[in-house]
């Protein structure tokens, strides 16, 4: 969705996925994405819900411009993240952002193919990779994107290991 002809489209609608963590080892981190290009990527740590869902929306207001469409916000509503949608839904303004829970435990898009739809969003950053998509020089993060190992579940469709399983094998969170 939004994606544009080119990576460098700077024009192409703005778009944020949210990874919450709250207070721990985790970090919270924000993905900036337009068309096919990130643009940037923030993380922090020790964030309670309201100053993650202000630090999303003062992300969003430095990279949103005034004349364009409303921002669309996906953030994993999974256990804290469900106040932090909360907390933007009724916080951020409609003109600069449109928040959608994503739920990746919930079924696959492509329920033939992928055991749920983390896995088929795991699976699809590959494939918005080949198809051009372009993520900033990062030694960590290309070590994330192929951190996860996978199987095959007993109706042979594609499952993405628990995150507590990578947690586990990289002494952190992907």
């Amino acid at each position: 969705e939004g994606y544009s002809h080119s990576p460098h489209e700077p024009s192409a609608p703005l778009h944020l996925g949210v990874d919450p963590a709250r207070f721990g080892d985790d970090d919270a981190c924000i993905v900036v994405r337009r068309g096919r290009r990130v643009v940037e990527i923030v993380t922090a740590s020790n964030l309670d819900n309201v100053e993650l869902a202000e630090w999303v929306i003062d992300t969003a207001k430095r990279h949103h411009r005034s004349s364009e469409q409303s921002a669309v916000c996906k953030i994993d509503a999974i256990g804290v993240g469900s106040g932090v949608v909360d907390t933007l839904t009724h916080t951020a303004p409609e003109a600069l952002m449109r928040v959608v829970e994503v739920q990746c435990s919930q079924v696959a898009g492509d329920e033939e193919s992928y055991h749920n739809l983390r896995t088929q969003l795991w699976f699809g950053i590959g494939e918005w990779l080949k198809d051009g998509g372009v993520f900033p020089e990062d030694d960590k993060l290309s070590a994330d994107i192929v951190s996860a190992n996978y199987d095959f579940d007993a109706r042979g469709r594609y499952r993405v290991e628990k995150k507590s399983e990578i947690k586990r094998r990289l002494g952190r969170s992907p």
